[in-house]
């Protein structure tokens, strides 16, 4: 049996409040706070990305496509490219 593995990679360990270029897995290390920014800055919507504001435990993974920019205003995250 596979088990899941995060990878960790260079400068994307243990984040703590900023903004960072999203990779495609979010892992939350202690309880917080992120806002993603999407890409889908359109004609239709006056090329502004839409934001969702979004909250983690520690101990919660999360895919993250079809997102530009991760704000970190709370807690501990570790990003990996997979």
């Amino acid at each position: 049996m596979a088990l899941p593995i995060l990878s960790l990679q260079k400068g994307l360990v243990n984040l703590g409040t900023g903004t960072y270029p999203a990779e495609s897995i979010i892992h939350c290390e202690a309880d917080g706070d992120i806002k993603l920014t999407w890409k889908d800055g359109t004609p239709e919507n006056g090329f502004t990305p839409t934001t969702t504001d979004y909250s983690m435990v520690a101990g919660e993974d999360r895919g993250i496509y079809d997102v530009a920019i991760v704000e970190i205003v709370s807690g501990t995250f570790t990003m990996a490219k997979q």
